[in-house]
Formats: structure tokens, C-alpha cells, sequence
């Protein structure tokens, strides 16, 4: 058998998988990529379900499809990774024996493990040649999506590092490429917490947000040289909101990854230069001067790092946190990071969740302990040394900052500094009311 060149793997959709199945041309699997709705298994018993461990990798598999929209998992290829590309591809076909998965056992399988049991799962056998014009027998697992109101499918097929069942405990799969990933606890739980307060008196968790929030920062934090400057974040969430993000590992990643910055080189969010990637049951793009945090429950955390190379860019030295006693923030990257944020929030996310409303806070970390900062404001002048400038200091957790003169809207973004101001009265009234974002 000629082995497949890894430069030659193709994409492949669910449909054209079920066709070539179908015409019994088995060989000509070889080459396809897995991807979220395509998932290969080799040969022989892929899932064992005469033992524990078996029939979780199975009951996990097609709820974590039927969670992300539905696909279909082929048992009896065997797959190869492009060590370059990170990419899975189906390199052999084997075969297996039919009758170890009918559809009776399998769905008895996922009837007695999964909460609610998957309502749109075929199984069935094909038989065919392999490249080689052998006989072999292969069995396909199609999974419909699972409707909005009967979803997500959970599971109890839950085993440890030794095989042995773990008591009443359930997990939620998810979608993730071509691999299946479990939900972090804090998120099924945040949910039921948001629904159990729900239906008591309408409103969502906002502690378990808050929770969550808090979260963010600890990941933001973590990073090198996060815990030297002070930070200035905003912090984003949808008003009573129960809906989760459709496909927040695939879908939704892929078109936030595609998101284009007003400027390549500016002071918003590049995913080109730092994509979003999968951090403790979010969505992270972390190690850069900005950093962005987006859940699955449409909570966004965008945060600047308050050194000389960002917020102090041309305003203040660039020397180490340890030499400088203070740092002047200049407006223009400020409100470039700030309005290119919430552009990403309402392009990507809010449009995800179609929701009505949201909350939006200013948050400040550091800002008395680090280095100091003070924002310097020039209303209407157009540069950076003109006279009267505008200094106040942020002495508190709240960022108040003072300003002066009052740009007209056709002014707002003339200059940074005229936007600046605007952004100042902004943040002092989302701080103490809730508002909604429109287009």
C-alpha cells in the first residue's frame, strides 16, 4: 500500500464521507482530514464495549458530536498526524466486524449513559474495497444535531486512571476540531445556577459571572510581566442570558480568528498576530500587551497592560517597572484598544448570541501597588505637547479620571484626544448603569 503523502490530505465535508461509503470505494477515504463533524477510528474494536472505558469513549464521542451540530465517526480507519500541521488524516483502511456495533447495542449503549439520549443517531455497516481491492467491512455512526431545547446531551460514562467507574458523576463533551473535550465544572455549574435562579426570580447568576470575571483576571495575571504594571480591563457580559455560543469550539473560533483590526499594527485585537486558543473552558488569546477571554456564555474580558510599550506609549520612558516612580497613559492607544474591543464584542460575539443586552465595566488592577498611573488628556488639540493638558490620577479600583470641553459626536474620533474625553464620560456612566450595545 502506498503510504499517503501528508501534503496531499484533503478536506472533506460529512456528506461527501456517507457518498464514498455508500458507492463502496473505501480506498478513496484515504487523505481525508478529520475535522469537527468527521471523526475516524481504527480497526478492529475502536470502542470495546464489553468494558467500561469502551463505552465511555463511545457514549462521550457521539454526545460531544450531537453537542457541536452532528457529523458522523467512521470505525475502521486508521489515522496518521502531520507532525507539521498538527492535522489528523485517515492513512489506512482495516475493517470491523459489523455485529460488535448494531444499532441496537449502540443505542442501548447511549440510552443508559447519556442525559437525554441523542435523538437523531444512525448506525450502519458498508462493505467495500480498499485501495488494494480487498474486502473490508466498515461501520458509521451518523449523529444529528441536538436540538436547542432538549440540549446539551450529557453523559455518566465516567471511568478513572484504573478503569473503575466514578460513583454518580456526569460530564459534558464538547466539539474542538476533531477531538472531544470535556466542559469545565465551574461552567456546568454556572448554568445551573443561572437556571435554578431563573425560575425563582428571573435574573441570571450574576455572582457566578462576577465569579467567573474574577477568573479572567487570575489567567490575565499569570502571564509574564502582568503582575509588574498596573492594568486597565474591560469586562463584558450578556443580561439574562441562558444561551451558550453554538459551536464555541469550532464555528465560533474559526470566525473570531478571522476577525480584521482596523489596523494590523495597532493597538486592538490581531488574532493574524495572537489568535484565540482554548484555556481552562474558554477562549484565550494571552502573552501579548493586550490580552482577550471570551466564554462560552458570552462573557469578554479585554485587557491593556499599563506599560510604556502600550498605554504609555510616546508618553512615558521605556524603562523597567523597578526604575520608574510614575506612568502617563496616552489616549490614543487607550482608545484604540477600547473601541476596537467592543467592535470585536459586537462583530463576533454579541451577533453569536443574538441577545438584547449587556453590562459593561471598567476595571483597574494594580494601580496603587505597581507603577501609578495618570491619564493626560488634550481636548480638541490634535498633538501631543499642546498647552493645558488635562492630568488626573487614578487612585482607586473605579479609574476616575477628570476631563475637559465637551466634543460634539462629529468630533469623536477627529482626534484621539477629543475621543479620549468621550471615553472617559462613557466609562463614568457604565460604571453605574447597565447599557445596551446597538449597532
Amino acid at each position: 500500500m502506498t503510504p499517503v503523502d501528508a501534503s496531499a490530505t484533503r478536506r472533506s465535508s460529512r456528506s461527501e464521507v456517507i457518498k464514498i461509503l455508500e458507492t463502496g470505494q473505501l480506498g478513496t477515504l484515504r487523505g481525508i482530514e478529520e475535522e469537527r463533524e468527521i471523526e475516524f477510528k481504527g480497526g478492529g474494536r475502536p470502542y470495546d464495549l464489553s468494558s467500561r472505558r469502551g463505552k465511555r469513549d463511545l457514549v462521550a464521542d457521539v454526545a460531544s458530536m450531537a453537542n457541536a451540530g452532528g457529523g458522523v465517526i467512521v470505525l475502521g480507519v486508521r489515522t496518521k498526524k502531520d507532525a507539521t500541521r498538527l492535522v489528523e488524516y485517515a492513512d489506512d483502511v482495516q475493517r470491523v466486524d459489523p455485529t460488535d456495533y448494531s444499532d441496537a447495542r449502540v443505542r442501548e449503549v447511549l440510552r443508559s449513559h447519556c442525559y437525554p439520549p441523542p435523538s437523531d443517531v444512525s448506525v450502519n455497516a458498508y462493505s467495500g474495497s480498499d485501495e488494494v481491492g480487498d474486502v473490508v467491512h466498515l461501520v458509521a455512526i451518523e449523529v444529528g444535531s441536538e436540538p436547542e431545547e432538549s440540549g446539551p446531551v450529557v453523559v455518566d460514562r465516567l471511568v478513572d486512571d484504573e478503569d473503575r467507574n466514578v460513583g454518580n458523576a456526569v460530564g459534558w463533551p464538547r466539539r474542538y476540531g476533531d477531538n472531544t473535550v470535556w466542559e469545565d465544572g465551574s461552567r456546568i455549574q454556572e448554568l445551573i445556577r443561572q437556571g435554578r435562579r431563573r425560575r425563582q426570580d428571573g435574573q441570571t447568576a450574576s455572582a457566578s459571572t462576577a465569579s467567573a470575571l474574577r477568573t479572567d483576571f487570575e489567567i490575565l495575571e499569570r502571564q509574564e510581566g502582568w503582575d509588574e504594571w498596573a492594568v486597565i480591563a474591560l469586562q463584558v457580559s450578556p443580561v439574562e442570558s441562558l444561551r451558550s455560543i453554538d459551536d464555541f469550539y469550532g464555528t465560533f473560533l474559526e470566525r473570531a480568528n478571522a476577525w480584521s483590526p482596523v489596523r494590523a499594527r495597532g493597538f486592538g485585537f490581531n488574532p493574524g498576530a495572537q489568535p484565540l486558543e482554548p484555556v481552562e473552558s474558554r477562549l484565550a488569546s494571552l502573552g501579548g500587551r493586550a490580552q482577550y477571554l471570551v466564554h462560552p456564555s458570552g462573557l469578554f474580558t479585554a485587557a491593556a497592560l499599563g506599560s510604556p510599550s502600550f498605554l504609555g506609549w510616546a508618553k512615558s520612558p521605556d524603562q523597567d517597572a523597578s526604575e520608574l516612580s510614575s506612568m502617563v497613559v496616552n489616549p490614543y492607544p487607550l482608545v484604540e484598544f477600547v473601541s476596537e474591543a467592543l467592535r470585536f464584542f459586537h462583530g463576533i460575539v454579541w451577533r453569536a448570541l443574538d441577545q438584547p443586552a449587556a453590562q459593561i465595566r471598567v476595571v483597574g488592577r494594580g494601580l496603587r501597588d505597581r507603577v501609578p498611573l495618570s491619564i493626560q488628556l488634550h481636548p480638541g488639540i490634535h498633538h501631543f505637547d499642546a498647552p493645558r493638558p488635562c492630568i488626573a490620577n487614578s487612585v482607586d479600583e473605579r479609574l476616575p479620571v477628570s476631563h475637559a470641553g465637551t466634543p460634539t459626536p462629529s468630533q469623536a474620533f477627529r482626534s484621539c484626544s477629543v475621543a479620549g474625553s468621550a471615553w472617559v464620560r462613557t466609562t463614568s456612566r457604565l460604571l453605574t448603569k447597565r447599557s445596551s450595545i446597538s449597532s
